[in-house]
C-alpha cells in the first residue's frame, strides 16, 4: 500500500467513524426456561434485521441481551441494568406478558421507548402507557377472529367452549370469544362455555370434567395456555370429543404442538400474527427475511417468532431512519412522528391508534401434509 492510498484508507476510516453512530438497543428475554424457544427466536430475527442493515448503514445497532428467565424480578433488574449501565436507547422484543408489564413503569420513568413486546396482552394498549409501540395483534383480537370465523359459518354459541389458564392470557383469550358474541345482539352470552386450569400447571383434568359434565356437543374449543397444557388436554379431550376442533393462539409452538399432536393436526388450527412461510401473498418480504437469517446464522432454523423479530426490528430502523443524532428522545420521537409505512406485509401502517399498534392483522392457519402452517382459504367445517 503506498502512502496516497494509506492516507485515503485512514481518512475514509476516520470519516466513516466522524460520521457513523452506534445504537444501543436492550433486551431482556427467557434463554433458558419455559419460554426460550420464543426468547432465543426473537433475539435470532432482530440480529438478523441488525446485521443486514449495519453492512450498508452509517447507524450501526447493538443489541444487548440478558436472560430473566421469565421472571419478571429478573426483568425488573435487567431492564435497569440496561439503561443506567448499558445506556441503551431503546428496549426492544421482551417476551411475556408478565416481563412486559415489570417494563412499563422503568420506561415510564426514564422516557424511553419500549417497542414490539411479543405480549398481546392488553395492558400494553392501554393509552396511560405512552411509551409503549405494539407491533402484533392482541390476544383478545386473536381469539375475536377465531369466534367471528365460527360464527360466520354457522357455529353456535352452545357448540363453542373457551379452556384457558386463569391468568391475563387466558382471560384476554376469553374476552376475546365475549366480545365477537356480544356485538350480535341475537346471540346469549350465558350459552358460551368457559373453564379454566391453573396457570403453571398441568392439572386440566377438572375442567375438562367439567366440559363432559355439561355434555354439550361442542364443535369448537378455543384452548388458551401453555404449550404443555394444550397437548396433554387435546389428547385427553379427544377421547371423548372426536369431531371438535380446536382453537390456539400465536404464542404456542406449532411445531412443537405438530410433532405432539400429529395424530389429530386435521383438527387443530392456530392463529398467526404474520404470514405463514407458505403464503404467496407476502413472498418478498419472506424470502428477504430468510436470506438474511440464513447470512447471519447460517442456518435454517428460523420460525414465525424469529421472523416477528426480524420486522419488529426493521419496523424499529425505518421510525430511525438516518438521524444523525440518536438517542431515546430521537427515537420516540420518530416513533411517535411515523406514518403510513409498509415493511413488506402489504399494508400501510404506524402506530397513531389508541392502541399505540402497527398491526391488526391476523392469519387463521391449519397444518398441511408436511405438517407445516398454511393460510385457511375455505370453510373450516366444509365436510359436515
Amino acid at each position: 500500500m503506498n502512502s496516497y492510498t494509506k492516507k485515503t484508507f485512514i481518512f475514509f476510516l476516520f470519516f466513516n467513524f466522524l460520521f457513523s453512530s452506534e445504537i444501543k438497543v436492550g433486551m431482556t428475554a427467557d434463554f433458558s426456561g419455559s419460554l426460550s424457544y420464543l426468547g432465543k427466536s426473537m433475539k435470532k430475527g432482530i440480529e438478523s434485521y441488525f446485521n443486514n442493515y449495519n453492512k450498508n448503514s452509517n447507524n450501526k445497532y447493538k443489541l444487548i441481551v440478558y436472560n430473566d428467565m421469565y421472571d419478571p424480578l429478573l426483568t425488573t433488574k435487567y431492564v435497569k441494568k440496561l439503561i443506567k449501565e448499558d445506556d441503551v436507547s431503546v428496549i426492544l422484543g421482551s417476551i411475556g406478558t408478565p416481563t412486559a408489564n415489570a417494563i412499563l413503569p422503568i420506561v415510564k420513568e426514564n422516557k424511553i421507548p419500549f417497542v414490539a413486546p411479543y405480549s398481546g396482552g392488553d395492558v400494553l394498549r392501554l393509552s396511560e402507557n405512552e411509551y409503549v409501540f405494539n407491533f402484533r395483534a392482541s390476544y383478545s383480537q386473536e381469539a375475536y377472529s377465531i369466534t367471528k370465523k365460527l360464527l360466520s359459518e354457522g357455529v353456535n354459541v352452545n357448540e363453542i367452549a373457551v379452556f384457558s389458564q386463569n391468568d391475563t392470557y387466558g382471560n384476554s383469550g376469553y374476552y376475546g370469544v365475549r366480545k365477537a358474541i356480544m356485538e350480535n345482539k341475537n346471540l346469549i352470552i350465558s350459552d358460551l362455555t368457559h373453564e379454566r386450569y391453573t396457570s403453571g400447571t398441568l392439572n386440566i383434568e377438572l375442567g375438562l370434567s367439567k366440559l363432559l359434565d355439561l355434555n354439550n356437543k361442542y364443535k369448537a374449543i378455543i384452548v388458551v395456555g401453555s404449550d404443555e397444557a394444550i397437548i396433554k388436554f387435546i389428547r385427553y379431550a379427544k377421547e371423548d370429543y372426536r369431531q371438535v376442533k380446536f382453537f390456539l393462539l400465536s404464542p404456542t409452538d406449532n411445531r412443537k404442538i405438530a410433532r405432539e399432536l400429529f395424530l389429530f393436526s386435521e383438527d387443530i388450527f392456530i392463529t398467526q400474527v404474520l404470514p405463514p412461510f407458505s403464503s404467496k401473498d407476502n413472498i418478498d418480504i419472506i424470502k428477504e427475511f430468510i436470506k438474511a437469517y440464513e447470512l447471519t446464522h447460517n442456518s435454517k432454523d428460523y420460525n414465525i417468532t424469529s421472523f416477528e423479530g426480524y420486522l419488529s426490528a426493521k419496523l424499529l430502523v425505518k421510525a430511525i431512519q438516518e438521524n444523525k443524532i440518536i438517542n431515546k428522545e430521537k427515537i420516540y420521537n420518530s416513533l411517535k412522528k411515523l406514518r403510513e409505512i409498509d415493511i413488506g406485509l402489504g399494508f400501510k401502517s404506524d402506530f397513531n391508534n389508541p392502541k399505540s399498534q402497527y398491526s391488526d392483522e391476523i392469519w387463521i392457519c391449519q397444518f398441511n401434509d408436511s405438517y407445516e402452517l398454511t393460510t385457511v382459504k375455505d370453510s373450516i367445517y366444509k365436510d359436515e
